[in-house]
Protein backbone atom coordinates (compact mmCIF):
# COMPACT_ATOMS: atom_id res chain seq x y z
CA UNK A 1 0.00 0.00 0.00
CA UNK A 2 1.09 3.52 -0.70
CA UNK A 3 1.43 6.10 1.98
CA UNK A 4 -0.57 9.23 1.26
CA UNK A 5 1.17 12.44 2.29
CA UNK A 6 0.33 16.00 1.53
CA UNK A 7 2.62 17.94 -0.75
CA UNK A 8 4.08 21.18 0.59
CA UNK A 9 2.11 24.27 -0.43
CA UNK A 10 4.98 25.60 -2.54
CA UNK A 11 7.61 23.37 -4.11
CA UNK A 12 11.04 23.86 -2.58
CA UNK A 13 13.50 25.76 -4.73
CA UNK A 14 10.80 27.40 -6.83
CA UNK A 15 10.89 30.88 -5.30
CA UNK A 16 8.65 33.37 -7.01
CA UNK A 17 10.26 36.61 -8.07
CA UNK A 18 8.76 39.88 -6.95
CA UNK A 19 6.52 41.69 -9.40
CA UNK A 20 7.82 44.95 -10.79
CA UNK A 21 5.68 48.08 -10.74
CA UNK A 22 4.81 47.61 -14.41
CA UNK A 23 3.80 43.99 -13.90
CA UNK A 24 1.63 44.97 -10.93
CA UNK A 25 -0.06 47.67 -13.00
CA UNK A 26 -0.68 45.23 -15.86
CA UNK A 27 -2.07 42.57 -13.49
CA UNK A 28 -4.36 45.15 -11.88
CA UNK A 29 -5.64 46.34 -15.26
CA UNK A 30 -6.34 42.75 -16.34
CA UNK A 31 -8.17 42.18 -13.06
CA UNK A 32 -10.29 45.31 -13.63
CA UNK A 33 -11.11 44.06 -17.12
CA UNK A 34 -12.18 40.62 -15.88
CA UNK A 35 -14.42 42.02 -13.14
CA UNK A 36 -15.89 44.60 -15.54
CA UNK A 37 -16.61 41.93 -18.16
CA UNK A 38 -18.35 39.67 -15.61
CA UNK A 39 -20.49 42.57 -14.39
CA UNK A 40 -21.43 43.58 -17.95
CA UNK A 41 -22.57 40.03 -18.75
CA UNK A 42 -24.62 39.83 -15.55
CA UNK A 43 -26.25 43.21 -16.16
CA UNK A 44 -27.08 42.22 -19.74
CA UNK A 45 -28.60 38.97 -18.47
CA UNK A 46 -30.67 40.95 -15.97
CA UNK A 47 -32.10 43.22 -18.66
CA UNK A 48 -32.74 40.28 -20.96
CA UNK A 49 -34.60 38.36 -18.22
CA UNK A 50 -36.68 41.41 -17.33
CA UNK A 51 -37.50 42.57 -20.86
CA UNK A 52 -37.81 39.35 -22.91
CA UNK A 53 -39.47 36.71 -20.70
CA UNK A 54 -40.95 39.41 -18.43
CA UNK A 55 -39.56 38.33 -15.06
CA UNK A 56 -40.23 40.47 -12.01
CA UNK A 57 -37.48 43.16 -11.89
CA UNK A 58 -37.23 43.15 -8.09
CA UNK A 59 -36.90 39.38 -7.85
CA UNK A 60 -34.35 39.30 -10.67
CA UNK A 61 -32.29 41.96 -8.87
CA UNK A 62 -31.38 39.53 -6.06
CA UNK A 63 -29.02 37.31 -8.13
CA UNK A 64 -27.57 40.46 -9.74
CA UNK A 65 -26.63 41.82 -6.32
CA UNK A 66 -25.26 38.43 -5.27
CA UNK A 67 -22.98 38.20 -8.29
CA UNK A 68 -21.88 41.80 -7.79
CA UNK A 69 -20.89 41.03 -4.20
CA UNK A 70 -19.00 37.91 -5.29
CA UNK A 71 -17.09 39.79 -7.99
CA UNK A 72 -16.26 42.50 -5.44
CA UNK A 73 -14.83 39.89 -3.08
CA UNK A 74 -12.94 38.29 -5.97
CA UNK A 75 -11.46 41.66 -6.88
CA UNK A 76 -10.38 42.36 -3.30
CA UNK A 77 -8.81 38.89 -2.97
CA UNK A 78 -6.88 39.14 -6.23
CA UNK A 79 -5.83 42.76 -5.60
CA UNK A 80 -4.48 41.78 -2.18
CA UNK A 81 -2.61 38.91 -3.81
CA UNK A 82 -1.08 41.26 -6.40
CA UNK A 83 -0.09 43.84 -3.79
CA UNK A 84 1.44 41.22 -1.49
CA UNK A 85 3.90 40.07 -4.16
CA UNK A 86 6.65 42.57 -3.44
Amino acid sequence: MQSLTMAPPFPQGNDQKALSAGEKKKATMILWGVVFAIDIVVIAAYFWLVLVPGWDPTLTLVPLLGVSMITGLFFAWQKRKIDRET
